[in-house]
């Protein structure tokens, strides 16, 4: 089961838990839970960047497209940052993380970017 805790005072999502109390006896259960704590995804910013110096990405891309390739994993690797939305702005990104940070960052974007939305809406409707 994998428990997501919300902290609506802040409107945001605190923490994710994988946690395999209530079903001890599933081994698929407790696979999931080991593997997502040693797994970790590279920020795309890293693989670009590989790729990029290498040389490999010039012949395959045009110079416009490379720089809508670079513009999308500079924008996704926002979400490899610890304390996502406690220190907006600060660019302190990380090379590697788990699946459950990123995941937990990206409720929070969402969640943000809800809000602007939902503010949007209601300026444009006159209901500030």
């Amino acid at each position: 089961m994998i428990t997501i805790n919300y902290d609506i005072s802040n409107d945001q999502v605190a923490r994710i838990r994988i946690d395999s109390g209530e079903y001890t006896g599933y081994e698929m259960t407790t696979s999931l839970k080991h593997a997502l704590e040693f797994m970790s995804l590279e920020n795309p910013c890293v693989t670009f960047s590989q790729k990029y110096r290498s040389g490999e990405l010039q012949s395959a891309y045009s110079e416009t497209e490379l720089i809508s390739i670079a513009e999308a994993a500079n924008q996704l690797s926002d979400l490899w940052q610890y304390d996502f939305l406690a220190q907006p702005g600060s660019k302190e990104l990380c090379a590697y993380m788990s699946p459950l940070q990123l995941l937990e960052n990206t409720f929070n974007l969402v969640i943000e970017q809800q809000k602007i939305i939902e503010k949007l809406t209601k300026s444009k409707n006159g209901n500030d």
